[in-house]
């Protein structure tokens, strides 16, 4: 190693030598000796010295009984290595190699060194540079510091004086640096080792509490003040008074949140508050020792209390003391009734009666809703803890949180549906004692269609779980196939089925086999009954809702089960000519054949004439709704059945497809409507068939009598359906048919008539709704004319369209609509003002037209806007006075950036 310019390549060739495994573990040792002895490592590049770091570290990670032979040799040596080091890369591995030599070298001879070859970088400053290619963050650095700091309890002799001068640092980062050590050493060192300077670190956290700091701080005092409390629990040094650590601090802290909390002002009641918290959540001995000593003097204060929003203030105090008791105790997790009157002493059981009797009285006297949000909470609180309350208790507290559950008061009725949620998930068997026939109750009594809803809506929210489930499902069929209630209610419960179906979709116990089953019979039930069926019809909307839910239960089923459910759907026909011969009879197959497996479809035999008959009945109706379901239906049969039978119905719908022309416009949209769907079913299964008629589809553009249908169907084909039907289409599919359609799309409409234009620039604005926007961006240039006249029709979906897509130019592209800038800013004005409503501007369209000149001043170049900006400046003032809020806030945005655009773009 003497010739320095080998070094590099010698410590490299070492490195790789012990990786190979190549040298002994007894030869191993003599590598640390002569890097001591020959090297002055830190003379060395970075490279160097972080070889040097990597080789001790695989010593200690491989040889760790070699290295402990090497004894104080290998400490002082890693000292000697480190002192003066400053890379962060070579940092993060001395740090880990002295945190390593304090727990598994004897390193007592040297501990001050070492101690101090480390600290001396506390409290770290460093700050990677931008794009960093290293990775190493301060953040990173911290921890590694802190966990060596923290590693052995000989270090805090040395460290906490030092700790505690950073504490009190005028620095909110080193202060709280050395909060979280200090929080990271106190289980180490003990709390006896912090005794001597208790007084000052508390009076130093409650300043920082007190001066209101910024919530990083603030969260790091806290969790100091948590891990003072803790360890002072575990110390077992008492003093003259007989009072142990933790009762001399919880005294100190107590006696000044106290004092605080009895101002009358209340200006630290909750930074006190917080505080408390913490120090009681320790153990469950702080939580006792808290509530003992504040209980009665908070329940006091609110009593006395006759201003609202300091009533919160000092109910927030008591509520989170009562939350220390059961954060020590646990959590109640019920499956049998009978776990209730499994009581422990918990901080809180002396409070309880006093606790129940206070939110119960304060529930109905106070109107101030925070605090009845609060109280709610409370009661959560009671109820989820482990061992607190006899069931009596448990009743009382429930039946006041399911009254506020169908509140009138939307605020306070979501509070309560949220806490019954989590209870219904922690104690399953107590909500399905109380809450469940207090909601089922209620909803027979209630008349209002209000009251209505608010029952169904928490009977949903409570009956995800397995446990609960069941019944509720039970009973939800039995209300509709009984219901006497009015065509509005039925709804509801249509809705609610949705509701709790797709709850269950999500939940996590969705994928237990039997609960899936019984969705199946579920569903089985309600097709075979015909009152449940004609329910569908009475509404706009159920049979919608139904689908949703009919749809997810379908999917869920195994071959049997579908096939059971196929039985059942023929079984409830009036008719065995067809499957589908009525409306509603066309519906449910519908969602049958779009959610079945591929063999269980319950094709007719004669698959083909059932096909030609349902689509020449279909094409004859007057309800384009039914239209529509009736497409989809066969868009699946073709997506689904076999090539051949696949082929024949479109062999035969070209056919009928030629009797276009002479045929009414209601059956010429009823055609396009088909057409749409059929050509989606082929293009999803890459049949190319599918693009030959989406060829064709842009053809009819150009008609104005049938241009509009054309369009509509073209949307059909790329939009991805919300009812779930052919939806297994790659992004590719997607760019492949884009990249096809785009060219000729945009040819068509050069050579169109001027009054057909428009059909063509809707198909534009249905192909960019439904294409990635790195696919779109290579074809913005070609799009351009195109749609800055999309922005001269009265079309808001089409006007919308065309805006997100310069709203992604202007991100993307700017220069192409600075060659456009006059025309640009021309008509997004025009569409931002409100007096051209009646030309499709709608509010959408007039925030996404502010949006986008609201983009300009940070895209494009200041010469390029400097002409525009009082004319727009003075126009967006105008619009500050446009009668939706969202488009004033907008508006006054876009301006703020307009005024800020004051010299070139850097």
């Amino acid at each position: 190693m003497d010739d320095q310019a080998s070094v590099a390549d010698i410590l490299n060739g070492i490195l790789a030598l012990l990786e190979s495994q190549k040298v002994t573990k007894t030869e191993q040792l003599a590598i640390p000796s002569r890097i001591f002895n020959e090297l002055n490592v830190q003379n060395y590049p970075q490279a160097v010295r972080n070889t040097v770091f990597k080789i001790f570290n695989y010593l200690m990670a491989n040889n760790l009984e070699g290295v402990k032979k090497l004894g104080s040799e290998f400490v002082i040596g890693f000292v000697h290595i480190m002192d003066g080091e400053k890379d962060p890369r070579n940092l993060v591995l001395s740090f880990e190699l002295a945190r390593l030599i304090v727990l598994n070298l004897d390193y007592q001879k040297h501990a001050q060194e070492l101690f101090e070859v480390v600290f001396c970088y506390f409290p770290i400053t460093f700050r990677p540079p931008p794009d960093d290619p290293h990775g190493v963050t301060a953040e990173q650095l911290k921890e590694l510091l802190r966990n060596v700091i923290a590693s052995t309890p000989v270090f805090s002799k040395y460290s906490i004086p030092v700790l505690i001068e950073k504490l009190d640092s005028s620095s909110a980062s080193a202060k709280r640096d050395a909060m979280d050590t200090i929080s990271a050493c106190l289980p180490v060192y003990g709390g006896a080792s912090f005794l001597e300077h208790l007084q000052k670190i508390w009076e130093i956290l409650k300043k920082t509490m007190a001066d209101g700091a910024e919530e990083a701080t603030e969260l790091a005092a806290l969790k100091c003040i948590l891990q003072l409390s803790k360890s002072m629990g575990t110390a077992i040094v008492f003093s003259k008074d007989n009072k142990n650590l933790l009762e001399r601090f919880l005294d100190i802290v107590i006696s000044d949140c106290i004092r605080y909390l009895g101002d009358e002002e209340l200006k630290y009641a909750k930074p006190c508050g917080k505080i408390l918290l913490s120090a009681a959540s320790a153990s469950n001995t702080a939580s006792e020792i808290v509530l003992k000593n504040t209980f009665e003097t908070l329940t006091n204060n609110f009593n006395k209390e006759t201003a609202p929003a300091k009533k919160k203030i000092i109910l927030d105090v008591i509520v989170d003391l009562l939350l220390s008791s059961k954060l020590t105790n646990g959590t109640k997790m019920l499956h049998d009734p009978s776990d209730v009157d499994m009581l422990t002493k918990t901080a809180a059981t002396p409070y309880k009666e006093a606790s129940i009797e206070l939110l119960i009285s304060s529930m109905v006297s106070e109107s101030y809703v925070p605090i009845k949000k609060r109280i709610i909470e409370a009661i959560y609180i009671l109820l989820s803890s482990k061992g607190l309350l006899e069931i009596n208790e448990v009743e009382l507290l429930l039946s006041h949180l399911n009254a506020l559950a169908i509140d009138k008061d939307q605020e306070i009725s979501l509070e309560a549906l949220k806490y019954l949620e989590k209870l219904s998930e922690e104690q399953p068997s107590t909500i399905k004692a109380s809450s469940l026939p207090f909601f089922q109750d209620k909803f027979n009594q209630e008349i209002s269609l209000d009251s209505v809803k608010a029952c169904l809506n928490a009977l949903a929210v409570v009956s995800k779980v397995d446990l609960i489930f069941p019944q509720f499902l039970q009973w939800l069929l039995d209300t509709i196939l009984n219901s006497t209630k009015a065509n509005t209610v039925n709804s509801v419960l249509v809705f609610t089925a949705k509701q709790v179906i797709l709850a269950r979709q999500t939940f996590e116990a969705s994928g237990n086999e039997k609960l899936i089953e019984l969705q199946g019979d579920f569903l089985k039930n309600w097709i075979n009954s015909k009152k449940a069926i004609a329910l569908l019809l009475e509404e706009e909307g159920n049979l919608k809702n139904f689908e949703v839910f009919a749809s997810i239960i379908i999917r869920s089923l195994n071959e049997e089960s579908q096939n059971s459910l196929v039985k059942t759907y023929y079984e409830s026909l009036d008719t065995v000519s067809l499957p589908a011969t009525t409306a509603l009879q066309c519906y449910l197959y519908k969602i049958l054949i779009t959610n079945l497996r591929r063999s269980v479809i319950p094709y007719p035999d004669d698959i083909g004439s059932f096909l030609e008959s349902f689509t020449q009945y279909s094409l004859q109706h007057n309800d384009s709704f039914f239209v529509q379901y009736a497409a989809a239906t066969i868009s699946s049969i073709v997506n689904k059945a076999e090539q051949p039978v696949a082929l024949q119905y479109i062999g035969y719908f070209e056919k009928l497809f030629q009797s276009l022309s002479s045929s009414s416009v209601q059956v010429q949209q009823s055609f396009f409507i088909f057409y749409g769907w059929i050509a989606k079913a082929l293009v999803v299964k890459l049949d190319p068939k599918g693009i030959e008629m989406a060829t064709v589809l842009l053809d009819f553009l150009n008609d104005e009598s049938v241009g509009q249908f054309a369009s509509d169907s073209l949307q059909t084909i790329v939009h991805d359906d919300e009812e779930g039907v052919l939806t297994k289409r790659s992004f590719a599919i997607t760019r492949k048919f884009f990249n096809h359609c785009l060219p000729l799309l945009i040819a068509k409409f050069h050579a169109a008539q001027p009054s057909t234009k428009k059909y063509h620039l809707l198909a534009l604005s249905h192909l960019l709704c439904n294409i990635s926007n790195s696919s779109l961006i290579t074809e913005l240039p070609k799009l351009f004319p195109m749609l800055i006249q999309s922005l001269s029709l009265d079309e808001p979906k089409l006007k919308l369209a065309t805006l997100t897509t310069f709203n992604l130019m202007a991100k993307e592209t700017p220069s192409l609509l600075a060659q456009q800038i006059d025309t640009m800013v021309s008509s997004l004005l025009k569409m931002a003002d409100f007096n051209n409503l009646a030309q499709g501007n709608n509010a959408y369209v007039r925030v996404e037209a502010l949006r986008i000149l609201g983009l300009f001043p940070g895209k494009i170049e200041f010469s390029i806007l400097s002409p525009f900006k009082i004319t727009i400046i003075n126009e967006l003032g105008k619009f500050l006075n446009d009668p939706k809020r969202v488009v004033r806030k907008e508006a006054a945005n876009t301006r703020g950036k307009w005024f800020l655009l004051v010299g070139p773009k850097v």
